[in-house]
């Protein structure tokens, strides 16, 4: 909605009045609002400007001038900060219409729908969804008023949640980690939800897998508390969003460099490797790699500076190892040569120092947990979750991870840590349960995968990772302050032609468990979009028999308001 704020906002009404509320309707009407109002809405709004409009030339035709100073001065005496100019703007605002010099508001019932800068166009669907649009035309989010009748599908994709001016900052990068969204997601959810009048001073990612949002926190000001169940992910987290001295870094490598030179490796030491190492490495690289663990740990002391070498080593594990390049998931590729791995262990080092020169210093708090957030007794209270849960059937993170999980100590089998995760097939319970407590879009889509011959414990994984995700909203809703914001990015996929529906389903557990104000939009994954599809190794390909990736994911807001 488009408006000359210059010249009409503090313009009284007066004797042109008939003139100035048209030449404002027909500007609103003109330039922004076209088709995108139905006309019926148009009408109305139009026949309440012109009633409100005679009733006041009436009003002032039965009152005398006297009679109407007398009023004003009494008015004055008794009240004298009350009285303010009545304007065209505040006739608009009785009509679910605010206009400011910096602000379009739209009000459905009591609740306003946004607050957009004042270039913003709205357009209300047939179903009164409310979309809202920035000045630029760009789309960025749609107002859920009725979800039975919203076709997902059909939903835009919004640029505003596609690109960035802002190039990402190297600590993002120092850890490859799968499916991570960008860290300019993160950046403009902070600018949007304090543009919906969210007070920021404490944020949350119960999903924080290598701490995108933390960092970006950090970066605000703001404090933050996160959680994931990975250990190699909350090292990446907890390092990415931790200060170092870049001058005490060079000072420990240089310390762990004449230790790794002094050392010798003996064959027994090989031969008794975990045999999950042994399938991954040749034994030249597993040799430095061995010696290179135990320099670190010789010669950094426990806590931060550790971590940080310890996370430059996870860093390059795949690289010296067989895995094949760019797969996203765990195979050996037979023709890769070995890499020199103190060579790729300098280079992560260097990339490292120039991160903590690039970050400078931030002091907001951060406290990340590696724990189930199903589990966490003590959530602190918090003004604006900002999340990405895991994507059922898409990635067992501990496979992923399986090198770093057993070279740093944290499991002697990495399939343990998949015990717990959301919606793993290792961590299943009655699945008649289960499907008891799903919402109507969770049952759907559990019976029809049953029903096209889904194997039993990947229906059981669907039918969990639902259920996990309506008790974890539920206690996201005890930790948000009482107008604080919930913020998803989250994708469905599918399986033989039936959708997993992961946004409809989570839209759903919003509005049951009492969100208010649920908004969605849309963004691009990949642009790749003409080759939705994915081989055994993980590559994208046009073969329509191999496996269907969707290239889109969907952001979802709710707000408390208690």
């Amino acid at each position: 909605m488009k408006t000359d704020t210059e010249k009409y906002l503090n313009r009284p009404i007066g004797e042109n009045e008939d003139e100035l509320l048209d030449e404002i309707w027909n500007s609103l009407r003109a330039k922004e609002c076209g088709e995108h109002i139905l006309d019926r809405n148009y009408q109305d709004v139009k026949s309440r400007i012109r009633r409100r409009r005679n009733t006041r030339r009436m009003y002032w035709i039965s009152s005398g001038v006297a009679a109407a100073c007398v009023i004003v001065s009494l008015f004055l005496v008794f009240r004298p900060t009350a009285l303010q100019e009545v304007t065209v703007y505040t006739q608009l605002g009785h009509m679910g219409i605010s206009v400011c010099n910096e602000q379009v508001q739209l009000l459905v019932g009591d609740s306003a729908v946004s607050n957009l800068g004042g270039d913003a166009k709205i357009n209300i669907d047939k179903h009164s969804n409310v979309a809202l649009q920035s000045a630029d035309g760009k789309k960025i989010m749609l107002q859920i008023n009725n979800i039975e009748e919203l076709d997902y599908d059909k939903i835009s994709v919004a640029e505003e949640w596609n690109e960035s001016k802002e190039s990402e900052l190297i600590m993002h990068t120092i850890h490859s980690y799968p499916a991570k969204f960008p860290a300019f997601i993160a950046s403009k959810a902070f600018d949007y939800a304090k543009q919906e009048g969210v007070k920021i001073e404490r944020t949350s990612d119960i999903f924080c897998g290598c701490g995108t949002v933390a960092l970006e926190a950090k970066r605000r000001g703001y404090e933050f508390w996160g959680c994931d169940i990975n250990p190699v992910a909350t090292l990446i987290a907890r390092t990415k969003s931790t200060i170092y001295d870049p001058e005490t870094i060079k000072e420990y490598y240089c310390k762990i460099l004449k230790n790794v030179g002094k050392k010798t490796f003996s064959r027994e030491i090989y031969e008794n490797a975990n045999a999950r190492l042994k399938y991954w490495y040749y034994e030249t690289s597993y040799c430095d790699l061995y010696k290179l663990k135990q320099a670190i740990k010789e010669e950094t002391p426990e806590g931060k500076y550790r971590e940080a070498f310890e996370c430059i080593f996870s860093s390059i594990l795949k690289a010296c190892s067989k895995w094949l390049t760019k797969s996203i998931k765990p195979q050996v590729d037979p023709e890769k040569k070995e890499i020199d791995v103190m060579q790729q262990f300098d280079k992560q080092v260097d990339k490292f120092i120039k991160a903590i020169m690039e970050m400078g210093v931030y002091k907001a708090k951060t406290t990340i947990n590696c724990a189930n957030f199903l589990e966490e007794k003590n959530l602190p209270k918090t003004d604006l979750i900002i999340t990405s849960p895991p994507y059922v059937t898409s990635y067992e993170y501990a496979d992923l991870h399986q090198l770093s999980s057993l070279w740093l100590g944290y499991t002697e089998d990495y399939r343990d840590l998949r015990k717990g995760s959301i919606g793993s097939i290792y961590n299943s319970d009655d699945f008649i349960v289960d499907v008891q407590k799903l919402n109507k879009t969770g049952k759907s889509v559990v019976m029809n995968l049953e029903n096209v011959g889904m194997p039993k414990s990947k229906v059981k994984s669907v039918a969990r990772y639902y259920s996990d995700m309506q008790d974890a909203i539920e206690k996201c809703y005890g930790m948000l302050s009482d107008t604080g914001m919930i913020f998803f990015v989250v994708g469905d996929t599918e399986y033989k032609g039936i959708k997993i529906l992961n946004s409809k389903h989570l839209v759903e557990t919003l509005f049951d468990k009492g969100f208010k104000d649920i908004k969605i939009g849309k963004r691009t994954i990949s642009k790749r979009i003409c080759i939705p599809y994915r081989d055994e190794q993980g590559k994208f390909t046009k073969d329509k028999s191999k496996r269907k990736v969707y290239h889109e994911e969907f952001i979802i807001s709710g707000r408390l308001k208690k």
